[in-house]
């Protein structure tokens, strides 16, 4: 059965796909994977494609995973990029890359045996899929606040035009979808694996007292204005940077320029981040838009203090002690390093509201897409 895993047989007779564009160290990466995780774990046979070639991201060796490539290694379309003749011809190089692709895409499933039948397909809302999918129960799934770049990102409005059932990853974003216009059903919350979390934080120990920002390194994620707020601070403990991005240049001149540069680290990429959110002193989030805050989720049940600032929703998971204003944004700086200052003097356990894990519980999560099955099936 492919993909499947041990449970109950209730859901044995299921076909889910996953779909993605990409596995890179992201939220959307992370969460699709936790679903298939949560999937298997009630025995229902699930399997993963990805319209693109192996990245960066390790895979359980028993997870079901199939790579279609990117349709531009296609020979004819790799030789019209070179001819630039999709330049010239943009709707004929479209279709042809959406041929190429749905043929790879017919061929994976008919690898598993599914090409007669799927029950359930579900992508992050900003994939884009093929047109093989168009009579195929998909559910797209919103991780993000639309509506910060809704007006200047015509391809989120072209994934909304498509058609597919809407879901989001919580109540803030459902609403946030809901005043765009765009028609919500579900909320489904990220699964998070707090026994696989805490077993890959065991993996090994980084030597070193230290503030951590696990992410991407890009300016709307707040990372100048940690950076900012630590060289306030006044704190000696060092701050760490986890993971990369097109910032990285700047923030390591301005580390030098606020004279902090000796007490800041760029770690780089991690393809296992949680042994330094473990070993931290305090993870900080400081981005104002955010879907659910996941790095401060897998922070709380590593036992790591974490400060978040207080975008649309955050009390929807965490508790206010935990949170930092982002209004008036002239002081926001200001109150982030308050917030670390007191973070770290004054060492609190992770500040989850209650019932948050609950939700959050791969079974449950689990369940909570499966109970989708029969109505998408009627609504066929």
């Amino acid at each position: 059965m492919a993909g499947g895993g041990a449970g109950s047989p209730r859901f044995a007779s299921y076909r889910v796909l996953l779909v993605s564009g990409s596995l890179r160290l992201s939220g959307s990466s992370s969460w699709i994977l936790a679903l298939q995780g949560a999937l298997r774990r009630v025995g229902c046979p699930v399997s993963h494609i990805v319209l693109g070639d192996p990245g960066e991201v390790a895979i359980p060796p028993d997870y079901s995973v199939i790579y279609t490539g990117r349709a531009r290694s296609h020979p004819l379309l790799r030789i019209s990029r070179l001819l630039q003749l999709h330049k010239l011809f943009p709707a004929w190089f479209a279709s042809r890359s959406d041929q190429v692709i749905n043929q790879r895409v017919a061929k994976a499933l008919a690898s598993l045996g599914w090409q007669d039948r799927l029950d359930l397909v579900v992508k992050d809302f900003t994939c884009d899929v093929p047109s093989y999918f168009r009579q195929q129960p998909v559910l797209a799934v919103i991780h993000q606040t639309l509506s910060a770049t809704w007006q200047q990102n015509s391809r989120l409005r072209d994934r909304a035009a498509a058609g597919y059932r809407l879901a989001a990853v919580s109540s803030a974003v459902a609403d946030d979808a809901h005043q765009l216009g765009l028609s919500v059903s579900d909320v489904l919350y990220n699964p998070l694996d707090v026994a696989g979390i805490r077993r890959l934080a065991a993996a090994y120990t980084p030597v070193g007292d230290y503030i951590v920002y696990v992410g991407k390194l890009d300016r709307s994620k707040g990372v100048f204005e940690l950076l900012e707020a630590y060289a306030e601070s006044g704190l000696q403990l060092q701050l760490w940077y986890v993971g990369r991005g097109r910032e990285q240049a700047q923030l390591e001149q301005r580390a030098v320029a606020l004279g902090v540069a000796h007490r800041v680290q760029f770690v780089g990429f991690q393809a296992n981040p949680y042994p330094y959110m473990e070993q931290a002193q305090l993870l900080v989030l400081p981005s104002k838009s955010e879907a659910m805050g996941y790095v401060c989720l897998e922070a709380a049940v590593l036992g790591t203090p974490f400060l978040v600032s207080a975008y649309p929703g955050a009390l929807e998971f965490f508790q206010p002690s935990a949170l930092v204003a982002i209004e008036p944004q002239a002081t926001f700086t200001r109150r982030l390093a308050q917030g670390l200052v007191e973070r770290v003097s004054q060492p609190v356990e992770p500040a989850l509201r209650d019932g948050v894990l609950s939700l959050l519980e791969p079974e449950a999560v689990a369940l909570s897409y499966l109970k989708l099955v029969p109505e998408l099936a009627a609504n066929r």
